[in-house]
């Protein structure tokens, strides 16, 4: 996957929910001719104009980040670059509190992910060959744990 000057990222969040500056958020590795970066994207909060989403306005808001703001990700990702990882973290809990989440609740809910154009709405089947957050390192611990379970029936 490539990234453009209008490549975006995003997810809707449930209302009352934690959402701040640091989380949710993505996590992005992406490499361009000078290698591998990791790119902080996001942070529910830092959406520059967030949206009722369309599902249920009163209760979801729609939040998108572009790749290429300076406010949205840190640091930009350059044109150019090809996606190497992404993951959507969520890493702020009971003990973060925010204007949306005014107790520090800690719950997180999100929906409707959003990578470039298109919904990741469910399991891994629907990412049309894409690996959206999952490395070489996991296929490597999912087959030793598969490897593992195949032993425990000898």
């Amino acid at each position: 996957m490539t990234v453009t000057a209008t490549f975006e990222l995003g997810f809707d969040y449930r209302n009352g929910g934690h959402c701040s500056g640091g989380s949710p958020r993505f996590n992005v590795t992406a490499r361009s001719a000078s290698g591998e970066t990791f790119h902080f994207v996001g942070g529910c909060g830092n959406d520059q104009s967030p949206t009722p989403a369309p599902q249920d306005p009163a209760q979801w808001t729609r939040v998108r980040f572009q790749t290429s703001n300076p406010a949205e990700s840190f640091p930009v990702i350059p044109v150019g670059s090809k996606i190497v990882s992404i993951e959507l973290i969520v890493d702020e809990g009971t003990d973060s509190v925010s204007t949306q989440d005014p107790m520090g609740v800690g719950l997180s809910v999100v929906d409707n992910i959003f990578v470039n154009g298109e919904f990741i709405r469910s399991g891994s089947n629907n990412n049309k060959g894409h690996t959206f957050g999952k490395g070489q390192g996991d296929k490597e611990k999912d087959k030793d744990s598969d490897d593992e379970d195949e032993n425990d029936d000898d």
